[in-house]
């Protein structure tokens, strides 16, 4: 599972500690029984460690994933987009559709082997090793309200599936979406 950090809430829980044993000038031991404290204070605070929350939940539905998506990538609309095609060639088992909407050169870790796949045809001669059922299953679980976005890409699933804009030119201009990432 991919899970996100409330960095603010542990360095003040952290720093709060630090302070406690500081001021007292105790040993290591008051040190570790700070940090035991700054645990606690964010377990009561944040309601799991270190304010933890899963990727899917931080999402409040379409209207909050476009601004994600506008902020990260400028527009949602082709990502979306994109995310419709993929579903509807999941479903539809289209495999050369499917590998159309891959980046190539992609390496993908194959039987405990990483390999690189370089064009479409190398895709669907590796097609039921890269397309198992956790990765349809994944596509299609998957919601656009529920999709999580970085700076490096959009996430399907807990990262069976990543895609993003792929920029074939400096100014990045019409850049195509393009699946990135597959974890079998």
């Amino acid at each position: 599972m991919h899970w996100r950090c409330n960095r603010a809430l542990a360095s003040t829980a952290v720093l709060w500690s630090v302070r406690a044993a500081s001021a007292t000038g105790s040993d290591i031991h008051m040190f570790k029984a700070g940090l035991w404290r700054a645990l606690a204070v964010l377990l009561i605070i944040g309601g799991s460690p270190i304010g933890a929350v899963h990727a899917t939940d931080t999402s409040t539905g379409p209207r909050d994933v476009d601004a994600r998506l506008d902020a990260l990538f400028g527009s949602h609309e082709s990502l979306k987009q994109f995310l419709i095609s993929l579903k509807k060639d999941s479903a539809n088992k289209r495999w050369p559709a499917m590998a159309a909407l891959v980046a190539y050169p992609i390496k993908i870790r194959l039987g405990g082997h990483l390999i690189r796949i370089r064009n479409p045809s190398e895709f669907m001669a590796h097609s039921e090793e890269v397309l198992t059922p956790r990765v349809l299953a994944a596509i299609e679980r998957q919601t656009y309200g529920s999709l999580f976005a970085n700076a490096q890409g959009v996430m399907i699933g807990d990262g069976e599936v990543w895609f993003s804009a792929v920029c074939r030119s400096a100014d990045c201009k019409n850049a195509p979406i393009k699946i990135t990432a597959i974890n079998p």
